[in-house]
């Protein structure tokens, strides 16, 4: 599969996830709660059910992440937060736009990543817990987040 292939493949799976509202929910509170990177907890899940381990990746992940979600999405997303707050809807629409295509972007960059990596043998949930340690702090035991995974899995 080829790196645009690939990288839709996920786009879609992504979306996919999206549009099941009780998952969503959970992935934008842990998101506003305790800064949940949710398309690096969605690669996670995407990689672990193909059983590829992250962790030989880990370093060029995280500037991935310092690259596009803490210094391109986080900042464009607080800017239509803030234009949400005063009202204006063309300008927030602009931001939202721009938000999605920079969460786009970061997802294909991860996807060239996933390239590189082996498959491993071992069982889904212990590839998935390792990944979604990656570049993360939040605790995944919590019931409602250990639900949204099994109903993924």
């Amino acid at each position: 599969m080829n790196k645009d292939n690939n990288a839709e493949h996920f786009w879609q799976f992504s979306i996919m996830l999206w549009k099941q509202e009780d998952i969503k929910n959970i992935l934008m509170h842990a998101q506003d709660h305790k800064d949940l990177d949710i398309n690096l907890c969605l690669f996670a899940l995407w990689s672990s059910k193909q059983k590829k381990r992250l962790g030989s990746q880990a370093e060029q992940i995280l500037k991935i992440q310092q690259d596009y979600y803490f210094d391109l999405i986080k900042p464009t997303r607080q800017l239509r937060q803030r234009a949400n707050h005063y009202g204006n809807s063309s300008l927030k629409q602009h931001y939202l736009d721009a938000e999605l295509a920079a969460e786009k972007a970061y997802q294909g960059q991860l996807c060239q990543l996933r390239l590189e990596i082996a498959p491993e043998s071992e069982e889904l949930t212990a590839t998935l817990k390792e990944n979604l340690r990656l570049g993360s702090r939040v605790n995944w035991s919590e019931p409602s987040l250990k639900k949204m995974l099994e109903t993924i899995l």
